[in-house]
């Protein structure tokens, strides 16, 4: 592959990354905006963030 080729296979990578991001920020779901701090997984900043987790709960939502 030629110079061109590798650039726009890297542009084309760093985009999809980009839009599976914002994808997952749209959805709501994710760690840094769950209520549920009883289940054992909080990240620090720069872990992994679990998205669409069953256990998310809303900051106001009550746990029975």
């Amino acid at each position: 592959m030629s110079r061109l080729d590798d650039a726009i296979s890297n542009v084309a990578y760093i985009l999809d990354s980009l839009m599976a991001l914002r994808n997952i920020y749209q959805t709501g779901h994710h760690c840094n905006n769950c209520g549920n701090r009883d289940c054992g997984y909080d990240p620090d900043p720069g872990q992994q963030i679990r998205f669409n987790c069953p256990l998310w709960r809303a900051k106001d939502e009550q746990i029975d």
